[in-house]
């Protein structure tokens, strides 16, 4: 997709071929692939669905799921004839609505409320349906998991040691102060457990089947100097202007948690948080990489990257591991690392800023071979991965 057009991409150059394309309009902020990958369904704003034939490559036809606007938040495909929105108006905090879809009349089937006013925070896809980690519409808060099955029955869980959201601060010299903490959320292997991890707090487990959660204080053996920092840097935070745990979870299999992230504070740089694996079967936490800042899991191989932190976190580069934490390869060191897409056992790295003339340098990579293929100056196209496909990639 590329300023609202769906476009194929040349594998091999990550450049958009010329035809055929289709326009997308507002559609496009959230999206799912049909049972059989052969259709494409996009959300938007105005409340608006989208559906797609691939094998043909042309548009099928529109729905306005309700007259009154808001946003498509997420969208789910779990059986060939029902299609999942979960829409929220006004777009920004108002409440949220279930819509169910009939994919080939394009007609809406039942409309439900599913939530009051909130902030979506996350939301994650599979098999089961459809995730919705939701915070505070205003303000920092505890979070609650929303979880949206195939027949559209709605559960939820309060997760009430994990906060979430964001608040405005004062006027500044670059603009609104914003403080805003962000966990993620991921699924295990047969999506019968939801884990939520956030900056400071412990990891939430949810049993999806009875939606219980517990709770899980993690264990890292430290230096002296490490215990020392942890009592200072509280000191540190309450002195910026904003303070913004991000955190990026995955799901390895084997019982294993990838989660890497960045806290934002003040007007500096955002520091990396680095790239900690998670043994879920004793809690115990072992970093493999103090730099990183993001990660991507997908085919067996775990990617982390980082771009622009504080002084001294510049050396990033790419690094691929295993499941266990065994470095394999190492690509662009001492590089910054803008974004990385994965598709078809490549990367795609882009190693500049998106604001080119002719768009930025990205690295096309061969992923098992840890090998960089070429680099070519193009337009940084945003991949539609399907939804339950980058979920199993999650999985391992």
């Amino acid at each position: 997709m590329q300023g609202g057009t769906l476009v194929r991409v040349d594998p091999r150059t990550f450049r958009p071929l010329p035809r055929p394309r289709i326009e997308l309009g507002f559609h496009g902020y959230s999206w799912s692939y049909s049972p059989d990958r052969s259709k494409l369904v996009l959300g938007g704003f105005a409340s608006g669905l989208r559906f797609v034939d691939l094998n043909r490559f042309r548009r099928l036809g529109d729905l306005r799921e309700n007259r009154r606007g808001g946003l498509v938040l997420a969208v789910a495909w779990p059986t060939p004839g029902r299609v999942l929105a979960v829409v929220q108006e006004p777009w920004g905090g108002g409440p949220l609505t279930l819509a169910t879809v009939d994919p080939i009349k394009r007609t809406v089937l039942e409309r439900q409320s599913i939530s009051g006013r909130a902030s979506v925070v996350r939301t994650a896809a599979n098999r089961l349906g459809l995730f919705l980690l939701l915070a505070p519409p205003a303000g920092i808060g505890p979070t609650m998991l929303l979880f949206v099955d195939t027949r559209g029955t709605v559960r939820t869980v309060a997760l009430d040691r994990v906060q979430a959201g964001q608040v405005s601060g004062r006027p500044s010299a670059t603009g609104r102060v914003i403080r805003w903490w962000v966990p993620d959320l991921t699924l295990d292997l047969t999506g019968r457990r939801a884990f939520v991890v956030g900056g400071t707090a412990p990891v939430a487990e949810i049993d999806l089947r009875t939606m219980r959660v517990a709770y899980h204080e993690l264990r890292e053996p430290i230096s002296l100097l490490g215990r020392l920092r942890k009592w200072l840097e509280p000191a540190a935070q309450a002195k910026g202007e904003t303070e913004g745990p991000v955190r990026y979870a995955r799901w390895l299999g084997g019982g294993r948690l990838a989660v890497s992230g960045f806290d934002a504070r003040g007007e500096t740089p955002s520091r990396a948080r680095g790239l900690k694996l998670i043994d879920t079967r004793t809690w115990a936490v072992r970093t493999l990489d103090q730099k990183a800042g993001d990660l991507v899991w997908t085919q067996g191989l775990l990617l982390a990257y980082g771009c622009c932190y504080r002084t001294g976190d510049e050396s990033l580069g790419l690094t691929a591991y295993d499941p266990t934490g065994r470095t394999l390869w190492r690509l662009f060191e001492r590089r910054p690392i803008h974004a990385v897409q994965v598709s078809r056992g490549r990367a795609y790295v882009r190693l500049e800023g998106t604001w080119r003339p002719r768009g930025p340098l990205v690295g096309v990579v061969d992923l098992r071979r840890g090998k960089v293929l070429q680099t070519v100056r193009t337009p940084w196209t945003q991949l539609l991965l399907p939804r339950e496909a980058s979920m199993a990639e999650k999985e391992g």
